[in-house]
């Protein structure tokens, strides 16, 4: 394995699959969040 700034190419590839996986994360608690909102909205307009 070559070493990259000291730190193993593994290590790297374990950080960006890592910063990936938590940015869909981040996404798809957005999502619910946004549809959740949606979903309460609705409710509201057809109760009125």
């Amino acid at each position: 394995m070559p070493n990259l700034n000291g730190k193993s190419l593994q290590t790297e590839l374990d950080m960006v699959t890592k910063g990936t996986y938590d940015r869909i994360v981040v996404i798809k608690n957005m999502r619910k969040e946004v549809e959740l909102r949606i979903n309460q909205n609705g409710m509201k307009q057809k109760r009125n």
